[in-house]
């Protein structure tokens, strides 16, 4: 595994996953992440991805995460350790709520212990600069208390004596030396002063004296000083006692809040350079990437994406073109982008991507540590792909760079050819780089194998065209690095004429394919634009809809609460008629009530309809339509519109003096039924309602007795 990072330069991708990651320790996470088992792990791995991702947005995050198994195996925790643990241990409790209010990432959740009371001791204990408090215990609290009444004692008498033998000092100054406090006095008066010589100057001109009254203060202060580390030195050991009976779940929450640091910096790596979580499909051995690029030369700024697909239509493709061409490039993207998903790291490629369930990677690419093993490149070669025979089987993916070459290519095509068709029996797939004609044809002629060519158009394109050799285009490359031209037209003469054809005619075909691929690419393009268009089209067709819905469901209620109004009064003006047997009087209200609302209706486009009456007053518009019969059929109806029907129907019957209609609605599940008689229920107009006789529909008929 050491040697297939190496070679596949993962440890640079790590780097740059680490650079993402919120704090020290979480680089330290990605930098050590472990490659998952199996297949069925990846997918695990992904779906916790997927669920942080939905909430990272929100969740709580913590930057001050430190590698606290270092230090916890110590004997005594220093005060900056505890703190580190409390502050672990107050986002653990933290994050925890927010788990459980949100009800997500079940799997964070159960390995977070917050342990609140050894939380709460510690910074009782230490403060937020990592230091002992001087209250952390009773005992230390006296200690500090009595130690600074001792030195406010000390600088008196100190002071004093400076007072006293100003004439004799350096300077007025209080200074310490060697744990005491002292005073500067001129060398030449030293041996006069009633004190101790503590030290002596560099130069010998200055003698720091303790005067001999600060002597016992001094003492007595050196000795609390000593009391007070004492207890620090107790409190700690007390501290690192139940810290280590916790041991195990302070290194659970450690390692949980570690793995959540590491997912969000593999969510942010993928973010920033537009990566996806490949889907898993565990029922095949194949992997399919589309667009797959090179996530270091991302990071530098120049990747070609790639589509390439082993395992569906064949388990082996030799790849060949020109020198500095990409094939290696190919390899490594391949390479990477399993390695990345058995690490639980996005890989930089399009939706639609998918790894199979893939077992094992090999990887013979040849490096410097060849040369510096002291190992020709052949021989090594030959000694890494001994190792992939030995151990590759089925679901392994094989990677071999310029297989068969550095020796004769008779016998390295023969190579080549026998170690592929082993591959293939064994159902490894397989990706293979070579400049060998030979292979070239024989791969052509096997079923599961194909070729792949990667694309030469005035220059290396570093594009994989499937289903086509390659051609390794020395001579057009020597003519681009500027090797003299009568050196090439001599080389041309040197090559077969058939075989210089062929490349031609391949050479001629690779530009055509190009260009057609580059065609289809436009067409893509246009197909894309076109259903973006029609996308913003149906959006904004969709909101006039909603609008002119809206429009007319206002409009629909205005004029239902203006014919509500006219039915109101004539309700009234009928049973006032009926009342008064129609006299004058009461058809000359009538006129004059109705003539007033039927001039606020017309402002509003709305006639409403009148009653027929022997006596109608002249002027009034009769828009009442006649009931031909006395029954309506709203089978087949939507509800609303069966409802609407109804009340259309028995107006004109009441308008009409129609005293008993038929409403005919069938059996069915009865919503019709029930939807109608609750508006009946309601309504003003209808006396009673019931089932009819059997004989005449039973339950799927409604007779209304209208007032």
């Amino acid at each position: 595994m050491k040697r297939l990072k190496e070679t596949l330069e993962f440890d640079s991708l790590l780097e740059e996953v680490a650079r993402f990651s919120l704090s020290e320790a979480g680089k330290r996470g990605c930098l050590e992440l472990k490659p998952l088992r199996d297949i069925n792990e990846v997918k695990d791995e992904f779906e916790r991805l997927k669920e942080v991702d939905s909430v990272v947005e929100d969740i709580p995050l913590f930057s001050g995460l430190d590698w606290i198994p270092d230090f916890l195996t110590s004997e005594v925790l220093e005060p900056g350790h505890l703190l580190k643990i409390a502050r672990l241990l107050e986002y653990t409790e933290e994050l925890l709520e927010y788990l459980k209010k949100k009800d997500v990432l079940p799997f964070l959740k159960v390995a977070l212990l917050p342990l609140l009371d050894l939380k709460s001791e510690i910074m009782e204990c230490i403060d937020d600069e990592g230091a002992i408090k001087e209250d952390a215990t009773p005992e230390l609290k006296r200690l500090f208390n009595e130690s600074r009444l001792i030195e406010g004692k000390i600088k008196q008498v100190v002071e004093r004596f400076l007072e006293e033998h100003g004439d004799v000092l350096q300077e007025k100054i209080i200074t310490q030396r060697l744990g005491r406090n002292v005073v500067p006095v001129k060398k030449g008066f030293a041996s006069g002063i009633d004190g101790v010589v503590v030290d002596i100057s560099r130069s010998g001109e200055t003698a720091f004296i303790e005067p001999m009254e600060a002597v016992y203060l001094n003492n007595r202060l050196t000795e609390t000083r000593i009391e007070i580390e004492r207890e620090k030195h107790r409190i700690l050991i007390h501290l690192t006692s139940i810290v280590k009976s916790h041991r195990e779940e302070i290194l659970s929450n450690f390692h949980t809040v570690l793995y959540l640091d590491t997912i969000i910096a593999r969510l942010r790596f993928m973010k920033k350079y537009g990566g996806i979580l490949p889907e898993i499909q565990d029922e095949r051995v194949a992997f399919s990437f589309k667009k797959i690029r090179h996530p270091l030369l991302v990071i530098k700024g120049f990747a070609v994406p790639q589509d390439i697909s082993l395992g569906e239509d064949f388990k082996t493709i030799v790849v060949s073109g020109p020198n500095a061409g990409g094939k290696t490039v190919l390899l490594k993207t391949v390479g990477l982008a399993i390695l990345s998903s058995f690490h639980g790291i996005p890989i930089l490629a399009e939706e639609g991507s998918y790894i199979g369930n893939i077992k094992n990677l090999f990887a013979v690419i040849e490096d410097e540590q060849s040369i510096e093993e002291g190992l020709s490149s052949f021989t090594s070669h030959l000694i890494r792909l001994k190792e992939v025979l030995k151990n590759a089987g089925e679901g392994d993916v094989v990677l071999v760079d310029e297989i068969g070459g550095g020796t004769d290519p008779v016998e390295g095509s023969a190579l080549a050819m026998a170690v592929l068709e082993e591959l293939l029996r064994r159902g490894c797939l397989t990706i293979a780089t070579t400049h060998l004609s030979g292979l070239k044809f024989f791969v052509q002629n096997i079923e599961g194998m194909v070729n792949g060519a990667m694309e030469f158009k005035d220059g290396p394109t570093y594009r994989l065209i499937v289903g086509l050799p390659g051609v390794s285009m020395a001579i057009e490359t020597a003519k681009l690095v500027g090797i003299p031209m009568e050196i090439l037209d001599r080389a041309e003469e040197y090559v077969n004429k058939e075989e210089l054809q062929v490349n031609k005619l391949l050479s001629e075909y690779h530009n055509r394919l190009s260009t057609i691929k580059e065609l289809e690419g436009k067409l893509v393009e246009k197909e894309r634009e076109i259903e973006r268009i029609k996308s913003e089209y149906e959006a904004r067709l969709k909101d006039v809809k909603k609008e002119r819905k809206e429009l007319l469901r206002r409009a629909k209620q205005e004029a239902e609460d203006i014919i509500r109004e006219a039915r109101s009064l004539v309700e009234r003006t009928i049973k006032e008629i009926r009342e008064k047997n129609a006299s004058k009087e009461s058809i000359r209200k009538y006129k004059e009530d109705f003539e007033d609302a039927l001039e606020r209706f017309k402002a509003e486009e709305v006639v409403p309809a009148v009653p027929e009456i022997e006596d109608k007053p002249e002027g009034i518009v009769q828009r009442i339509e006649p009931v031909e019969k006395l029954d309506i059929d709203v089978r087949g109806l939507y509800r609303d519109d069966a409802v609407e029907q109804v009340d259309r129907f028995i107006d004109r019957a009441y308008l009409q003096g129609v005293s008993k209609v038929y409403i005919i609605h069938g059996k069915g599940s009865g919503i019709l039924r029930s939807a109608i008689r609750d508006f009946l229920s309601r309504d003003k107009r209808v006396r009673d309602f019931y089932s009819a006789p059997p004989e005449e529909g039973g339950s799927g008929v409604t007779i209304v007795e209208i007032e």
